[in-house]
């Protein structure tokens, strides 16, 4: 925590030399935070050890960059990072700093930085980041402009209109909101892994999970002993131990049958060798896709994981565990969920093949492989390997990163009524209340409703990019939603590339902000106000919350009369043909013939053929110029 008295004194400093001072004996104010005049600053702590930044910057700009820093983990610059964060942050801040004071050898205080100079940055750097990226890193400057330097003595302020004149981040912005838009599940990193292929992963875990459990828990246990075997010894000892063991496990299996037909011994230990320790890890692999995709677990509060955890039975298996990434400080906070029984006989299994690799020495649950002679605690990157080789052993062209299958269960629960959804969910569940339990476990898994929550908030995104492509394509929006976003009238050229991006900027800060959700129903586009959850009434009295994880019901859908539909012109062409194609023709034209029944509004009362009627009125005119 910040002193008031530093901050006091720290705006009346008059020089470099003065600030140095008044921080002499001060710290950073985050967790083990290392004194101000040390030549590197500390970020975080994780399970892949201490992480610092370590200052690259001339001695003066090292004591503002550093003033800065303190500003920024004393929560009085913007939102105040947690954890691995603080890190992120002030690398990037630093790499910022550095690459601006070295674009000009006149640079030598903080007065010195100009316009031209942002504009020179923001150039060189769109040759090879994306614009999204570079904007991310100029804003470090406008927090520094708005929330520092009010704390800063005048000679570390930064110059207020230094991003007003530069000519290049006004386009900065628009690019970025356009690469945002464009980005969706498809195209990033961390695209929804196919369902198919996580079926076909799923089915091959439970199957080492279920089936191969004792003879790759025996297998572990002998391959741990046998290293300190001579040649000789090692010969007889593998042979005895395939021979003399009945293993349904096909690999070892085939091994097996294989063994008794060659004696060549140096070239049979090493197949034995290779095989034993694949299917080894191959079992600890699917016990790491199922933990992974079921609780929900980033891959840092994975690792972290105790062996042999402490697991509750009752209406449903309960784990206790910690979590660090969204914790208050790095001790992490426990937090209790619901798990399936897979996911417990697979913690349980991983707890007993790590005791094995180590004698009991570590305690979390993930070791470094069988095969070296000291095993230690695994890193993330030991996950993510062991996961993506697991695919290629099942041919599995398609990469795959460990965190896709946190938001492939998020897509599951939301998205349960796909074919292959409802087959992956029995596979695991293997009973018939799928949606209860899938639900019970998105409400009460934290890990779960903050990955719903993500794969709502990038979905919406991916639903602005389709309303803007519209407007683009000068088609038109119906609706109530259609006549806000789309005013009766036309724009052309430049204007309407403007009227889009500001739209877009406008829709995307919503849902950045968490104000605004975009769902899609069969019929429409729903676009909803987070703050009125009452507004989905239509839908069986569902709020926000449990449409996304139920699904919409159409039946129930307002059409024209809703506040929150959006039509596009396909949707209301799928309309048409459902809709006077169920109709019989004959009683259709007895019903056209009945006087009460046109008097009553006739077939123009059903709020679809309303907006029917508005979509063929807009295209005959259309046609008539």
């Amino acid at each position: 925590m910040h002193k008031n008295f530093i901050l006091e004194e720290l705006k009346q400093a008059i020089d470099i030399t003065d600030v140095n001072y008044i921080f002499r004996n001060e710290k950073f104010p985050n967790e083990n935070g290392l004194l101000f005049s040390e030549r590197r600053i500390f970020g975080h702590s994780s399970k892949d050890g201490d992480f610092h930044c370590h200052l690259k910057l001339d001695s003066k700009f090292e004591t503002i960059f550093k003033t800065i820093v303190y500003l920024k983990l004393s929560g009085l610059i913007g939102n105040k990072p947690i954890n691995s964060g603080i890190t992120h942050w002030i690398n990037s801040f630093q790499s910022l700093i550095y690459d601006i004071v070295s674009l000009d050898n006149k640079i030598e205080k903080v007065s010195d930085i100009n316009s031209l100079h942002i504009d020179q940055f923001i150039e060189k750097k769109l040759l090879t980041v994306l614009p999204y990226t570079v904007k991310k890193k100029i804003f470090y400057l406008k927090d520094w402009i708005t929330f520092a330097n009010k704390y800063l003595p005048f000679f570390m302020r930064l110059n207020e209109d230094l991003l007003l004149n530069s000519k290049l981040f006004p386009e900065l912005i628009k690019k970025s909101a356009i690469q945002r838009a464009k980005e969706s599940l498809i195209e990033n990193s961390r695209k929804s892994y196919p369902l198919e292929l996580l079926k076909k992963m799923t089915l091959n875990a439970i199957i080492y999970i279920e089936d191969y459990k004792d003879e790759i828990v025996k297998t572990a246990r002998y391959y741990v002993e046998s290293k300190s075997f001579n040649l000789n010894e090692k010969y007889l000892s593998d042979y005895d131990f395939i021979i003399n063991n009945k293993f349904i496990n096909p690999s070892i299996k085939k091994l097996k049958e294989k063994i008794v037909e060659t004696d060549n011994k140096k070239n049979l230990i090493k197949k034995i060798n290779i095989i034993l320790k694949e299917e080894i890890e191959m079992s600890e692999a699917s016990c790491i896709l199922i933990i992974l995709f079921l609780t929900g677990m980033r891959i840092g509060e994975f690792i972290s994981l105790n062996r042999h955890p402490q697991i509750t039975e009752g209406e449903h298996f309960n784990l206790k565990r910690l979590v660090y990434k969204t914790a208050p400080t790095e001790d992490g906070i426990e937090l209790e969920m619901p798990i399936p029984e897979i996911v417990k006989k697979a913690i349980e299994i991983l707890s007993t093949i790590s005791n094995i690799k180590d004698n009991g020495f570590n305690k979390e649950i993930v070791t470094t492989s069988i095969k070296y002679s000291r095993v230690v605690n695994a890193k993330s990157t030991r996950i993510r390997n062991l996961i993506r080789w697991y695919a290629k052993k099942l041919n599995i062209k398609e990469k795959i990163d460990p965190h896709q299958l946190r938001h492939a269960m998020a897509f599951l629960i939301v998205h349960l009524n796909e074919k292959d959804g409802l087959e992956l969910a029995r596979m695991f569940l293997g009973h018939t209340s799928i949606t209860m339990t899938l639900q019970y476990m998105g409400h009460y898994n934290r890990e779960l409703k903050e990955a719903i929550q993500e794969l709502t908030k990038e979905e919406s995104e991916r639903f602005v990019e389709k309303i803007t492509d519209q407007i683009r394509e000068n088609k038109k929006l119906f609706g109530e939603n259609g006549k806000r976003l789309m005013p009766n009238h036309r724009f052309v050229g430049r204007q309407a590339d403007d009227f889009v991006v500001l739209m877009k900027n406008g829709l995307l800060k919503l849902i950045e902000e968490q104000k605004l959700a975009i769902i899609q129903t069969p019929v429409s586009l729903c676009i909803h106000d987070l703050s009125k959850p009452e507004q989905l009434a239509c839908q069986r009295g569902f709020n926000i919350e449990s449409i996304v994880m139920n699904g919409p019901a159409p039946s129930r859908c307002k059409g024209a009369n809703c506040s929150n539909a959006l039509f596009f012109e396909e949707h209301i062409e799928k309309l048409k043909n459902d809709m006077y194609g169920n109709i019989d023709p004959e009683l259709k034209s007895r019903l056209e013939q009945n006087t009460y029944f046109i008097e009553a509004g006739g077939f123009e009362q059903d709020p679809f053929r309303k907006i029917v009627k508005e979509y063929n009125e807009y295209k005959e005119g259309q046609k008539n110029g």
